[in-house]
């Protein structure tokens, strides 16, 4: 029996080994949609070490969400009170209900201040208290839409059961009104939520295919993303959508479904912080290259096959057939069959060879109405940018923002005032400039530790040698980014380059000319696509910091206060743009040292956070 090349699967991709197998199996693994059997058939076990490290992240975030008291995460009860108001009826945040607001104002024991302030709106006797959230109200519904599902339908199923157990009912409610077990179980259920949320994030990051995977999942173990993962806030679903926006143009999005949850993560990520506006025309600008890239580009397993196949032949024509790897017989059969899949006709799908080529088919057939797709795109994120603004328009003309800026007023003793701090950049775009370095030069230390731990309200920081710890692994996990995002995306979108060879056999051959034509190209793309991430994340800080600027610091203020968990969204676009540069970082193509790799990201991991746990036990519980 001939020898012939068997293929396995791992990590995404196709390694070469002897072995002995059919022609049919041979042709099925090399044109097979590997992303689509690694994500649908492969995951649990070809994907064990990140499945298993998004399992402990996900146990992680589990801890933190019990570990971590009610309300002592930056804005919690500020934002639990806006996603409970949602399921009130109070889409636009103006009053609240008594119960609630005295519930929140028990747990403020730890911080005086405040608990000062919500007692005072709770001095009149009435149903309904003014509203206390005063930052959150300025937020949209849209992003606490699942928080606010989780607490409706909680609160509906409480009842429920309430109503056939007056004992229950006694003790959710309590008969003289003081026992809070009803909110302590819709608060709880609330941070499950986010935990969920979290939970599909790093599961669907863990299945991908892509070389941004362990970056990313390195990204999202940072301890102050688990936590506030784990609380309730909104920086869970500014994640996901960031994340997928950024990721998905470069999948095999092929339905009008996939483009509907472009559009909607578009939505929520523009209803939650308008600031990141420079990461959708980022998403668009990666649309276009993707498919582009992917029409374009030559599949490196099909070239190799190819490359067999000329080989053979070549010791065919020198009559050294008892060196032939492959029959004459064998490559006609193995030409023909790249043949069709590589045909710019119409082939019916069901002459293709196998359900894989069946789809490389439809997917060459398809490239031709991405311009419809991407229209779709273009008007989605444009109802997206003008849902942004319509709801800034909102705040300004109920008074929302006008009673945030007196309050901060108030409590700064100093005037806040948007109208006229815009007016004073405008005038003086250099002073700007010099409070933003000068925020950086003072603040940049604590912004970072802040960025990568810093709990409760800000007072309860990681120690520093972890922030050192969480840094080195952050340059080994970069390790393992590949030099080309787009082949490694995409390898469902392989095409071979067709071309007719002089032989009397006429089948086909590649053509180097033509290869390093498309390898310039594809270079180029990246040189774009990564300049367009360094200026999207420009974009996005400059929007950032002047918002800041504008609605929280009093006017002229000389520096901007911001907390480190802003900057994780740009962290995320940032490793995009290292991805498509490669300044520095070399391929690693040793399986061994990834692996290791990977087992040292996932110690490194259970390392950070165990110590942020015993930060928070000591704080809390000691």
């Amino acid at each position: 029996m001939e020898p012939m090349i068997k293929t396995s699967l791992h990590d995404g991709q196709i390694s070469q080994k002897e072995g002995h197998s059919s022609v049919e199996a041979h042709l099925s693994a090399m044109i097979s949609d590997l992303p689509f059997i690694y994500r649908r058939c492969m995951f649990p076990i070809k994907c064990r070490v990140s499945f298993l490290f998004a399992v402990m992240l996900i146990l992680m975030a589990f801890i933190y969400a019990v570990v971590i008291p009610p309300f002592e995460a930056p804005d919690e009860p500020f934002h639990f009170l806006r996603a409970f108001g949602i399921t009130e009826g109070e889409w636009i945040l103006e009053s609240h209900q008594k119960k609630v607001v005295v519930f929140v104002h028990e747990r403020m024991f730890r911080h005086p201040e405040f608990a000062e302030f919500v007692g005072d709106s709770l001095l009149k006797d009435v149903e309904k208290v003014p509203n206390i959230a005063l930052n959150t109200a300025l937020y949209s519904p849209v992003p606490y839409f699942f928080h606010a599902v989780a607490l409706k339908c909680g609160a509906i199923i409480l009842s429920f059961l309430s109503f056939f157990s007056p004992a229950l009912k006694n003790a959710l409610f309590g008969g003289d009104g003081n026992t809070f077990l009803y909110y302590y179980i819709l608060f709880y259920l609330s941070r499950l939520t986010s935990i969920g949320l979290y939970a599909a994030i790093v599961l669907w990051i863990a299945g991908s295919s892509s070389s941004l995977k362990w970056p990313f999942l390195w990204l999202l173990a940072t301890p102050m993303v688990i936590a506030q993962s784990a609380s309730i806030n909104i920086d869970v679903v500014i994640y996901g959508a960031s994340l997928y926006i950024l990721l998905k143009p470069f999948e095999d999005i092929q339905t009008i479904k996939e483009f509907v949850f472009m559009v909607l993560a578009a939505f929520f990520l523009m209803l939650s912080k308008p600031v990141y506006l420079p990461l959708i025309g980022l998403s668009l600008l990666f649309y276009i290259l993707s498919c582009y890239g992917n029409a374009e580009k030559i599949s490196m397993e099909m070239k190799t096959s190819l490359k067999k196949i000329d080989d053979s032949r070549e010791r065919m024509d020198d009559d050294s057939s008892e060196k032939i790897e492959y029959s004459s017989e064998k490559i006609e059969y193995l030409s023909e069959k790249i043949e069709c899949l590589s045909e710019k006709t119409n082939t019916p799908p069901e002459k293709a060879y196998g359900s894989s080529v069946k789809k490389d088919v439809l997917i060459y057939e398809n490239f031709h109405i991405n311009k419809k797709f991407f229209i779709f795109l273009l008007i989605g994120y444009t109802i997206a940018f003008l849902g942004s603004v319509w709801w800034n328009y909102i705040i300004k003309y109920k008074g929302i923002l006008k009673q945030y800026v007196d309050f901060a007023s108030m409590t700064t003793q100093l005037l806040v005032n948007p109208d006229q701090q815009i007016l004073n950049v405008l005038a003086s775009p250099y002073r700007f400039m010099e409070v933003v370095l000068d925020t950086f030069a003072i603040h940049g230390k604590t912004l970072y530790h802040q960025f990568v731990g810093v709990f409760g309200w800000l007072e309860i920081p990681v120690p520093f040698y972890v922030v050192i710890a969480w840094t080195l692994l952050t340059i080994i996990s970069l390790s393992l980014l590949r030099s080309s995002i787009l082949i490694s995306f995409s390898s469902v979108f392989s095409r071979v380059h067709k071309t007719r060879s002089t032989s009397k056999s006429n089948s086909l051959v590649t053509s180097s000319k033509a290869t390093l034509i498309r390898h310039i190209s594809l270079k180029k793309m990246h040189i774009i696509a990564g300049i367009a991430s360094i200026a999207a994340i420009m974009g996005a800080l400059l929007l950032l910091l002047l918002s800041a600027y504008m609605v929280w610091m009093p006017v002229d203020s000389e520096v901007i206060m911001l907390q480190g968990r802003y900057f994780h969204v740009l962290a995320a676009c940032f490793i995009v743009a290292l991805a498509f540069l490669k300044p520095c970082i070399m391929d690693i193509d040793n399986k061994n040292i990834i692996l290791k790799i990977k087992y040292l990201l996932f110690a490194g991991a259970l390392f950070c956070n165990a110590l942020s746990f015993r930060a928070l036990y000591l704080y809390y519980y000691v």
